[in-house]
This record gives structure tokens, C-alpha cells and sequence, in this order.
């Protein structure tokens, strides 16, 4: 078994923490202003910023990955060995954050 692998997917987490803060909190801010809406249409008027906001942020978050990964992988201080399959696989993976 080749440990790349392995090495690549750990670089990886320390992204993913960032990203499941992101949406372990934001989805409790949202609750809080639907629980407080009366009606249907207030809902839809509250959360609509609130969804293009979160696309907004996760998109922000994917060209910021994709545009600047040789300096997030420098600062996770990965091996010289796997940088170039590192900074490739950071970039597929960043592609999945507005899915997520």
C-alpha cells in the first residue's frame, strides 16, 4: 500500500475542520431567524440572503484554495515528496465545498 495516500488525505483534513465549522454553524444562525419569522413569506425573504450567502462563502473558500494552494500547502508544512499531488488533489477536493 502506497502511504502517499494516506498522507494526502490527512493534509486534506486539516481544510475539512474549517469547512464542517462553517456548516455546523451557520445552519444554527439560520433556525434562529426562521424559528423567529411569522409567516411563509418572511421565511423565504430570510433565508434566500442567507443560501446565497452560504453559495458565497463556499465559493470564496474554493477559489481561495484553488488560487492560493502552493501557499496553504507550505503552511501545513507538507512533505517535498507528495507536494505536487497534494496541491492537485486540494484542488479537486475544494471543488466539492458548495455540494457539501
Amino acid at each position: 500500500m502506497d502511504l502517499t495516500v494516506l498522507a494526502l488525505v490527512e493534509q486534506y483534513r486539516f481544510i475539512e475542520l474549517a469547512v464542517e465549522v462553517l456548516n455546523e454553524s451557520l445552519p444554527f444562525a439560520v433556525l434562529a431567524l426562521a424559528a423567529q419569522t411569522a409567516t411563509r413569506r418572511e421565511l423565504a425573504s430570510v433565508l434566500r440572503p442567507v443560501v446565497l450567502f452560504m453559495g458565497g462563502v463556499a465559493g470564496l473558500l474554493t477559489l481561495g484554495i484553488w488560487g492560493m494552494t502552493d501557499l496553504l500547502v507550505d503552511s501545513i508544512g507538507t512533505d517535498q515528496a507528495i507536494v505536487d499531488v497534494t496541491m492537485r488533489y486540494l484542488r479537486v477536493r475544494s471543488l466539492t465545498f458548495c455540494g457539501e
